[in-house]
């Protein structure tokens, strides 16, 4: 049994973006005391993506890890997930492995759950080896394979690997959230597909056809050094009907990964580091299905949120302002309950990475089958002449693809129709605080689950009866610099005759984050003028 705990190795730095306790180390060079004369290995153990001082979710996966020794201390670098057994259901800190004595390989969270089993008991497993290719396997008394990893891909394929009829590499949820995501790469028997959708799957890859769609059940995809190749007709024995050149690495350090957005990319060691390239021959980057991340429009390689391409605002706001292919999400969620308030987002010239239009019918109809389909987030709509088109009903939300609307006849334009909930004005929390405030329920603002502030109310009363002092329309009436001292160290008393009609909260929130805005928007030349 193996503890996920600091009893295993482990990388030893608090200040390292993850945290990772090796099982079976398959490592070479880790008693060199050069840093450069080691090159990653593979291993297996529990990964925790975060700061390693913090990490408490962690996956039993095997890693790509750069390890070496420097006076007689394991360091663990540069770590790179190949295979993990429960991306959907992290465990915590002291979760176990064990290999039991029936024969099965079972992940435990530290309160003693099953998360995760190989269901193997009563198959003669005696022993578990992690070999050099990174396949984790589960060997009989005459060291025959009852299990093994690479029959159980997760996102990536190694060298050595095959993706057959049947199998699937499923992309992460985001770049931060390894869950399993909507994007998926698959072999049928017709050749290699990538997909994305969950209730209604769109290719947005294929790989050029060959096999038989109605015999061919043995079609299959390898990695190879050097190659990706794709087996379907099998009218040449070991001959792939299909191949994508790849560059070749004389220790075999590299990978394919199909990644959050939908791009498949070929991993390789250079120069001390991971570098990354596209495998699939997609030449418009707004072709990827989450190019832009959900809900966001892309433009030749640029992304916006729908309202921003209208010159709107409110509607949508972006995951991650300094990520802006993260995506965007909507600032009042969409639900069935209150569909009754819900509106449309007209986007003219847009459409959808892929599109399989359902009907013919006009665009009032496709908008009202929209409106009226809670699982339907967006319409789109192809104008074949004036009154009427092609419609598609999207219930996953991807990137949107604005086009030139040069690319249209008159009588031919694309719309995408956007569901969006009505704004409702409400209080924000700085309002809901004055007025609590204002009507003697201070204790209403004080987290229930905070033993200290409980200890120490007077105090806390103290510093909002300050913060309302200091909130006074006029400025005569607010406290010098001096007084807030003097009322923090408790040698002055808090003003008790205040004004509680407070300058408008609301309107001074938005001023705050209009002048932010911009601040952000300040060029170059203006950063680096005189002070």
């Amino acid at each position: 049994m193996w503890k996920n705990n600091l009893s295993l190795p482990h990388n030893g730095s608090p200040d390292d973006n993850f945290s990772m306790r090796l099982i079976l180390p398959h490592l070479r060079g880790t008693t060199t005391s050069s840093y450069f004369d080691s090159v990653p290995s593979f291993a297996c153990g529990f990964f925790c993506a975060g700061p390693a001082a913090s990490c408490d979710a962690y996956i039993f996966s095997i890693f790509f890890v750069y390890a070496f020794s420097m006076e007689d201390v394991l360091h663990l670098q540069s770590p790179q997930v190949v295979w993990s057994a429960n991306r959907d259901r992290p465990v915590r800190e002291n979760a176990t492995v064990q290999l039991t004595g029936l024969g099965d390989l079972v992940l435990y969270d530290a309160d003693g759950t099953m998360v995760w089993s190989t269901n193997t008991a009563n198959k003669f497993v005696v022993g578990m080896n992690l070999t050099e290719y990174g396949n984790l396997v589960l060997l009989d008394h005459t060291n025959a394979e009852v299990w093994r990893s690479f029959d159980h891909p997760t996102d990536s394929l190694v060298i050595g690997q095959m993706l057959q009829v049947g199998q699937k590499l499923m992309a992460s949820s985001s770049e931060a959230n390894w869950a399993t995501g909507k994007v998926y790469l698959t072999v049928l028997p017709d050749g290699m597909y990538a997909f994305a959708g969950v209730d209604t799957p769109l290719p947005y890859y294929r790989s050029p056809v060959y096999g038989s769609v109605l015999t061919n059940f043995s079609a299959y995809i390898a990695l190879k050094n050097g190659s990706l190749e794709v087996f379907t007709s099998f009218r040449v024995t070991e001959v792939p009907d299909y191949r994508i050149q790849l560059p070749i690495d004389y220790y075999g350090l590299e990978f394919v990964r199909l990644d959050w957005n939908g791009h498949l990319r070929l991993y390789q060691w250079e120069n001390n580091s991971w570098v990354s390239s596209d495998v699939l021959d997609i030449t418009d980057p707004c072709s990827y299905p989450l190019a832009c991340g959900e809900y966001s429009v892309c433009s030749d390689g640029q992304c916006s949120c729908p309202d921003a391409v209208l010159r709107q605002s409110g509607l949508f706001e972006l995951i991650d302002s300094r990520e802006l292919n993260r995506g965007c999400f909507l600032t009042n969620s969409l639900s069935c309950g209150t569909a009754q308030n819900a509106r449309f987002l007209s986007l003219p010239n847009t459409t959808h990475f892929n599109i399989i239009y359902n009907w013919t019918t006009n665009e009032e109809h496709c908008k009202l089958s929209c409106f009226n389909d809670c699982s339907c987030k967006a319409a789109f709509f192809l104008h074949t002449d004036t009154s009427s088109g092609f419609c598609f009903l999207a219930s996953d939300i991807f990137s949107m693809i604005s086009v030139d609307a040069q690319s249209y006849s008159k009588n031919l334009s694309s719309y995408a129709f956007v569901k969006v909930q009505e704004h409702k004005a409400g209080l924000s929390k700085e309002r809901i605080a004055i007025l609590l405030v204002k009507i003697d329920q201070q204790m209403d603002l004080i987290d229930p689950r905070s033993t200290d502030m409980k200890l120490h109310l007077d105090e806390v009363f103290r510093m909002m009866n300050l913060a309302m002092w200091c909130l006074q329309v006029d400025s005569n009436q607010r406290p010098f610099m001096s007084m807030v001292v003097k009322t923090l160290e408790g040698s002055m008393d808090v003003e008790t005759e205040l004004d509680l009609d407070l300058v408008n909260i609301d309107l001074m929130v938005a001023n705050r984050a209009a002048r932010w805005n911009e601040a952000t928007l300040q060029i170059e030349s203006v950063l680096s003028g005189p002070r």
